[in-house]
């Protein structure tokens, strides 16, 4: 897909790293959103990003 890389710049620049999808995705098992992405296939497709929620104190 051509957008792919530059969603990926996108998520990049906020700080966001890739993130194990069916990690996520099992974590997240009950949500709306996973189940109907897992019935609809998709999940697959999806591309999983994180993002830490510790603010660095210095």
């Amino acid at each position: 897909m051509a957008l792919q890389p530059q969603i990926g710049l996108f998520w990049e620049s906020l700080d966001f790293t890739p993130a194990d999808r069916d990690e996520l995705a099992s974590v997240l098992a009950c949500s709306h959103q996973v189940q109907l992405f897992q019935q609809t296939g998709q999940l697959e497709r999806e591309v999983a990003w994180s993002r830490s929620l510790l603010v660095e104190v210095r």
